[in-house]
């Protein structure tokens, strides 16, 4: 898989067994966020979304996840 630079967001009730390249699914009722991680390496990456956690903002068909997201703990340790 290719890197990705943006994702699309897609809010869901409950996450898909798999998940699209680009895609950051959004579940509101789990305050929790999943999309592959953006470099390629496929590896799933979960973010919890709340006031102590993530915010996640979505404007004009772009996300933005604040803080950032490093997945230092990934053998990638994409950011």
């Amino acid at each position: 898989m290719a890197k990705i630079e943006h994702l699309r967001a897609e809010f869901v009730d409950t996450m898909p067994d798999t998940l699209e390249g680009g895609v950051i699914y959004i579940s509101e009722p789990c305050r929790v966020a999943l999309h592959a991680c953006c470099c390629g390496c496929g590896e799933e990456v979960s973010t919890p979304i709340g006031p102590t956690e993530y915010s996640i903002y979505v404007r004009l068909g772009r996300v933005t996840v604040m803080p950032s997201i490093g997945n230092h703990d990934f053998p990638c340790k994409s950011h």
